[in-house]
C-alpha cells in the first residue's frame, strides 16, 4: 500500500449516510455545525469533527489504497479547514530553500512540472495540496509529500518508466513517483501555470499583489468548505499573508509542445 505521511486518526464509529443538520452540501461533501462529512463513490465517506475525532465507512470493494488516498488526501484538507488552516492547491518544491508553488487548473502540469524540478535537484514538498502556515513573520511551506502523482503519457518527458512508480488507487492509472523531499520553508513565490493553444514559446507574466491575492484565494484546496464552516476571515487573512510576502507569476506554455524543460525553467527564473 502506498503509504501517505500524515493520515488522520480514526475512531471506530459508523458514519451516517447523511448529516441532518447540515447547513451545506455539495458533489461530496457536507458540512454541519463542527462537522464536515466526506462522501467519495467507490473509495468512503469519513466524518470529522472539530474536537478532533474522525470516523470512517470503506466502499464495497475499495482498497486500502483507497483508504491511504481519501484520508491522506482530501479529508486531511477538509480537517485543517475545520482547524482554520488552509492549504495551496498545487504542488510545492524547494529552490534554493525557498518554497516555490505550482498552483493551475486541472491538466495544467503541476505534477509533472513539481517532477521535472526534482530531477534538477529541487527536493518536493506536496503534490496535490500544498499546506502554508501564515501565523509567523512569513509564511511558511509545509512538506506532505515528495511523491508526485503523474499519468503514464508524460513519464517518457521525464525518464520515468511505469514501473519505477507505485500504485496511488487501483482505479487510477496514475503512479506515485518519489524524489527528495523538501523541509519546511520560507513561501517565496506562486507560480500559476496554464497551457494555450498555438502560445509557442513559454512565457512569463509578473503578477501584481492584487491580482496574486485573487489567485490565493480561488487557490484554496477544498475552499468550497471555507464559508460554511465559518472560517472564511481567518482564511481571507491567511491569503493577504501570502499575497504580500510572495511574489507571483504566470507561467503559459503550449498545449501540443513537449515543453516540460521550458516550464521548469521559468518556474526556476521566477524563484530566482
Amino acid at each position: 500500500m502506498r503509504s501517505y505521511p500524515a493520515t488522520i486518526p480514526v475512531i471506530a464509529e459508523p458514519v451516517p449516510q447523511e448529516l441532518p443538520d447540515a447547513t451545506a452540501r455539495g458533489p461530496i461533501h457536507q458540512v454541519a455545525p463542527d462537522r464536515i462529512q466526506l462522501d467519495v463513490p467507490g473509495v468512503g465517506r469519513v466524518l470529522l469533527r472539530a474536537d478532533g475525532a474522525a470516523s470512517f465507512d470503506l466502499a464495497a470493494g475499495a482498497t486500502e489504497d483507497d483508504a491511504a488516498w481519501l484520508l491522506g488526501g482530501p479529508a486531511r484538507q477538509a480537517r485543517r479547514i475545520l482547524d482554520g488552516r488552509f492549504a495551496l492547491a498545487g504542488a510545492g518544491v524547494t529552490i534554493g530553500g525557498r518554497a516555490v508553488a505550482l498552483l493551475g487548473r486541472g491538466a495544467s502540469g503541476k505534477s509533472v512540472a513539481a517532477a521535472a524540478l526534482a530531477r534538477r535537484g529541487h527536493p518536493v514538498l506536496a503534490d496535490s495540496a500544498l499546506e502554508v502556515d501564515a501565523g509567523g513573520e512569513r509564511p511558511r511551506a509545509l512538506p506532505t509529500t515528495a511523491a508526485p502523482e503523474l499519468w503514464p503519457d508524460v513519464l517518457g518527458l521525464l525518464g520515468l518508466s511505469e514501473d519505477e512508480g507505485e500504485t496511488v488507487r487501483p482505479a487510477l492509472r496514475k503512479r506515485a513517483y518519489g524524489f527528495d523531499a523538501g523541509s519546511e520553508a520560507p513561501l517565496h513565490a506562486v507560480v500559476v501555470l496554464k497551457r494555450g493553444s498555438d502560445h509557442g514559446e513559454t512565457t512569463i507574466r509578473r503578477l501584481p499583489g492584487g491580482q496574486a491575492l485573487s489567485i490565493v484565494l480561488q487557490a484554496t484546496a477544498m475552499w468550497p468548505l471555507v464559508l460554511p464552516v465559518g472560517v472564511g476571515p481567518q482564511h481571507f487573512a491567511w491569503a493577504v499573508a501570502i499575497a504580500g510576502a510572495a511574489s507571483a507569476a504566470i507561467v503559459v506554455s503550449d498545449r501540443f509542445d513537449e515543453n516540460v524543460e521550458a516550464v521548469a525553467d521559468a518556474v526556476e527564473e521566477v524563484a530566482a
